[in-house]
């Protein structure tokens, strides 16, 4: 795989996590290898360890949950041993709960009391759900989530508190250059910038808006160019109880319109309309505590958001996290253009988003996305066959062979040598005994010699005496078992090790069921006196009692029992000393034997343990890779036997491999010594003394890399899983490898299923398909058979396609070009919320479920917005296409009809809401919004297109004079704004919500629609206020 530009991850809460661990892993199978050393050999000179990112991709994660954060580095790497590789890539802002706060009212508490600028966003305490403990989450509410943010800026003095993390990752990206050029790409100013949340939790839906500005400007003052594109989890990835349901809508519907409002933002910004203007409402912008002025966004840096919510029954959860991660490695993993990012071209390359959504409401910068991918999982099944292999390896060598003789008594000898007790199996003495010389003949001389014989033996004894306790005294400080269980690792398994070690009962022979342990401690215990020996020389009585009979010979029989008698004595004398001199260091070398026998033990145990881990992993991870599935889509080996037979494939390839080395009736633990190679097993030893499943993990690393070459081993010889590259020249019959019939069949049924019929992002704006498939090169013959099996023709018009170096053919769906309203789910989130608003039941909490404070009455417009829709109305009014119900009820009907269209076309109804004596045309916009939320048909779009198409006839030319409805209409306002202040002053009504937003449309609204220029004509009046004097000055004339 190539990487042509850097890219900075950010994962925000739960959901940013789990899209982030999973990226990194399939990253790291891609650019590592299944064994993790392939890119060192691509990094000559960089020092890179197994299973470490290129520097130039850097993974940022922030949560509140602190054992969210604990299974980011255990789930991106194999093991604990590599978790430094991963730390070269992987940052973790794990203090984003202050100290001293033990729920969210302490801590709100506290931000009021020690805040200088006000924080109206932060509901009173009246209110507040008590989460507790913070660093558990957020509870599931947005406002908590932000707020645990904002306090640890306060307390951090500044942004900096809660960017360490990304300013690591910064650092590390800047300094890429070679490693980038090493990849196929080049460093630039531009970085881009995926930001992973969900809107249906707490932490990541209350601290997005904040993380998106403070990414931004950080980078800014970098000097750094930030293309970021967040990537948005929808409420219906989600099931009810396990983060989904009512909760979640709810916290979506506010989330979505503050990210959109954003966007919006950031799209319009010099786009040249006049609607508000930079004097009017410029750039959004967040004050940060700490900081001395807001901070806002440069232009065009957010231009859109990824929307993924299911596109279609069937789709998991976790096959949309799945998708979010394709999307990104199709994205970085392809060419750059010039000094634009692939991705910056393809998404962002649209004019669109800057225009009018069709219903006057924001603008048009809703994405979604659906993303259909087939990748072979190679180091998935390179870890499931290793784990069986091992499995049954291990299965054999726990057995102790049964058959006749001793087993281990060579590899006792070693041990005892390489411990450094070289001369304690034998106890022999320090300072032999001088024997006889001559060979004495007759009685007196023999017994003088016998005599002599054990005065020397009782000597050497006294000599020995004193130099054992010295000798087993070094013996016992340099006593070395764990250099010694290391030297028999190279030759022997540690299972063997432990039974050459402790013994094991199975064996017929004393020694080998005794071990080494039992010479050990028998060497501590007294020895017991064989026959009637005692501590003086045994007497040559029998010798004596032969004096008469006849000259006694040396070699005479009982001469040589009486010797063989005082050579017994002796070695009982000897041994006696040792097993003394040895007891009384005990404390030396006890302690270290035990140690280390607990952890050999702790080795054994852990591959022992994972006999059983594979038996119950072996089947739920072969249903997982087999289990059907829509848009994510493995390429899973065909055969019969589904995993067991392809376990069974590899296991008969590496058979063949090592058929030269193996002998009769082999066994999976000949195998597995075979790929441990010369160093054997000792390398398992060392790292699982320190830790036991390390030694599990590394055994497991070195077989996944012989298993993955038996995958496509080269050189000729039939790949057992040919790569897509492959399979794809096949099917256009241009096979540069030799392939079976069957693979080349089985991947054409998966290629006819890879992208179900349907299957398509949500909402109904422009479609562009993205096709990357593996290859150095554009293929017309492979994009043309691609282009036939994959999409329907009518999207034929929009596929790009893109060749990649990676091993996966995928298929991206983006929707782009769309307003707030024209996605279902977004829509329908937002009718909950205002179905909510009317009616808040006890567990609703919405005003805890916003980010930027509760705008009172309206959900989804904005003042801008709202100036625009009612310029819209008041121009259909000025030509007369209003017509109100009943009729005659100009000054406050209860429905109004708005005819956009032809005159056989249904108008756009609205049911208008009077408050007491108030003109019920002060609601209009909030019916207006309300009818546009709760249907989303492409007829309700036309007929709101329409009306904000609508200008007033002739408006470029000589223009009508306005309809008596729109007079009436515009004469209101002042007599409207008495009224409302003659309620307000009635008993029991005081200020109510109702209330303010109807005065905000009498002055506010309506003077900024009246003055807002019309849009798209070169007319002689500038906006209806000038057109409105113009005829109220020639009326009179008229008249007259």
């Amino acid at each position: 795989m190539k990487i042509h530009q850097p890219m900075l991850f950010l994962g925000l809460g739960g959901t940013g996590c789990r899209v982030g661990r999973e990226l990194e892993r399939v990253l790291r199978e891609s650019l590592c290898g299944p064994d993790g050393t392939e890119l060192i050999a691509r990094m000559p000179g960089q020092d890179y360890l197994p299973y470490q990112l290129p520097s130039c991709l850097q993974f940022v994660y922030a949560d509140l949950s602190i054992d969210e954060l604990s299974k980011v580095l255990p789930n991106v790497v194999p093991s604990s041993d590599h978790h430094a590789a991963a730390q070269h890539t992987t940052h973790l802002i794990a203090n984003l709960v202050p100290p001293n706060h033990h729920n969210s009212a302490q801590l709100a508490q506290a931000m009021r009391i020690t805040l200088d600028e006000p924080i109206g966003w932060l509901p009173g305490p009246e209110t507040d759900p008590r989460v507790a403990p913070l660093s558990a989450g957020a509870g599931q509410l947005p406002t908590v989530g932000r707020a645990v943010l904002f306090e640890t800026m306060r307390q951090g003095h500044g942004p900096g508190a809660v960017l360490h993390g990304v300013t690591a990752a910064m650092q590390r990206i800047k300094a890429s250059g070679s490693v980038l050029r090493a990849l196929g790409g080049r460093l630039g100013n531009a970085v881009d910038v995926f930001v992973a949340f969900s809107v249906a939790g707490g932490t990541g839906s209350g601290i997005f808006y904040d993380y998106l500005h403070l990414i931004g400007e950080h980078l800014r003052q970098a000097g750094t160019e930030a293309r970021i594109y967040p990537l948005v989890l929808m409420p219906s990835a989600f099931k009810e109880g396990m983060g989904g349901g009512r909760a979640a809508v709810l916290n979506s519907a506010t989330a979505l319109v503050d990210l959109f409002r954003l966007i919006d933002d950031q799209n319009a910004q010099g786009a040249g309309d006049e609607v508000g203007g930079a004097q009017d409402q410029g750039p959004l912008s967040v004050w940060f505590p700490g900081e001395p002025r807001p901070t806002s966004l440069r232009p065009a840096t957010v231009q859109t958001a990824f929307l993924f919510g299911r596109p279609k029954d069937g789709v998991s959860g976790d096959d949309l996290v799945r998708s979010m991660v394709s999307l990104v490695t199709t994205l970085i993993g392809a060419g750059a253009e010039g000094d634009q990012s692939f991705a910056d071209r393809f998404i962002n390359d649209t004019a669109s988003r800057s225009a009018f959504a069709d219903t006057g409401i924001g603008r048009r910068g809703v994405s979604t996305s659906a993303v259909a991918s087939l990748t072979i999982p190679l180091a998935v099944l390179a870890d499931v066959v290793s784990s069986r292999l091992l499995a049954e390896a291990v299965r054999v060598m726990r057995q102790a062979p049964t058959g006749a003789g001793v087993h281990n008594r060579d590899l006792i000898e070693r041990f005892d040598v390489a411990a450094g007790l070289d001369g304690f199996l034998t106890c022999a003495p320090l300072e032999p005994f001088a024997d006889v010389e001559d060979v004495p003949v007759g009685y007196d001389s023999i017994i003088q010699a016998l005599s002599a014989r054990a005065r020397t033996m009782q000597e050497s004894l006294d000599r020995n005496e004193r130099l054992l306790g010295p000798h087993l005294g070094r013996l016992a400080r340099d006593f070395d078992p764990v250099k010694a269980g290391e030297e028999l690792s190279r030759t022997v398994d540690p299972f063997r090790l432990r039974r050459v070690v402790r013994g094991d009962p199975g064996y017929p022979e004393k020694l080998d069921r005794g071990g080494f342990e039992k010479i050990l401690n028998d060497r501590k215990e007294s020895r017991r006196a064989p026959g009637e020996f005692g501590l003086h020389p045994p007497q040559p009585e029998t010798v004596q009692r032969r004096r008469t009979l006849r000259r006694l010979r040396w070699p005479d029989q009982v001469v040589q029992d009486a010797v063989e008698d005082q050579d017994a004595w002796y070695q009982w004398r000897v041994r006696r000393q040792w097993h003394e001199a040895w007891r009384q260091n005990e404390r030396l070398w006890e302690p270290r034997w035990r140690s280390f026998c607990d952890r050999l033990t702790a080795i054994t145990d852990e591959f022992a343990d994972h006999i059983a881990a594979d038996d119950r992993q072996f089947s739920e991870r072969a249903a997982q890779l087999y289990a059907p599935r829509l848009g994510v889509s493995y390429l899973l080996p065909p055969g019969d036997g589904g995993l067991e037979g392809f376990y069974s494939r590899v296991y008969k390839v590496l058979e063949e491999r090592f058929r030269d080395r193996l002998g009769a009736n082999a066994t999976a633990a000949d195998i597995v010594g075979l790929i441990l190679g010369e160093d054997g097993w000792s390398g398992a030893y060392r790292v699982g003394r320190e830790q036991p499943e390390a030694a599990v993990h590394l055994v497991r690393q070195r077989i996944r890399g012989a298993v993955s070459e038996c995958f496509r081993p080269g050189g000729g010889e039939r790949a057992l899983v040919p790569s897509i590259r492959d399979l794809l020249a096949a099917t256009v019959g241009r096979a540069d490898t030799a392939i079976d019939d069957a693979d080349i069949t089985y991947f054409r049924t998966q290629l006819a299923g890879l992208v179900p019929g349907g299957y398509a992002p949500a909402g109904e704006g422009d479609l562009k398909v993205l096709i990357s498939y593996p290859g150095s090169a554009p293929d017309n013959a492979v994009e043309t058979s691609l282009r036939k099996d994959l999409v329907p023709s009518e999207y034929a018009p929009s596929i790009v396609f893109r060749p990649n170096e990676s091993d996966s053919l995928v298929v991206v769906f983006f929707r782009t070009g769309m307003g707030i309203t024209q996605v279902p789910e977004v829509r329908e989130a937002v009718q909950l919320a205002a179905d909510a608003r009317r009616y808040e039941r006890a567990d609703d909490r919405l005003s805890w479920r916003q980010r930027l404070g509760r705008a009172p009455g309206y959900l989804i417009s904005t003042p801008t917005d709202r100036a625009l829709i009612l310029q819209s109305f008041l121009n259909a009014m000025w030509n007369g296409l209003v017509e109100v119900d009943p009729p005659g009820q100009d000054r406050s009907p209860q429905r109004i009809r708005v005819h956009t269209g032809h005159t056989d076309a249904p108008p756009l109804v609205l049911e208008l809401t009077p408050f007491r004596e108030l003109s019920s045309w002060g609601s209009l916009l909030q019916a207006y919004e309300e009818w546009v939320i709760s249907n989303g048909s492409g007829n309700n779009r036309d007929l709101a297109a329409e009306l904000i198409a609508i200008k007033p006839r002739n408006v470029d030319r000589d223009p009508e004079p306005p309809s008596p409805l729109y007079t009436t209409l515009h004469q209101l306002p002042e007599k409207e704004t008495q009224l409302l202040d003659e309620i307000r002053n009635r008993p029991g009504v005081g200020a109510g919500e109702q209330l303010d937003l109807i005065e905000e449309f009498w002055t506010r609204t309506l003077p900024a629609a009246l003055e807002l220029p019309f849009r798209g004509v070169q007319a002689p009046f500038a906006n209806l206020r000038d057109m409105t004097d113009y005829f109220d000055f020639q009326s009179p004339a008229v008249d007259r």
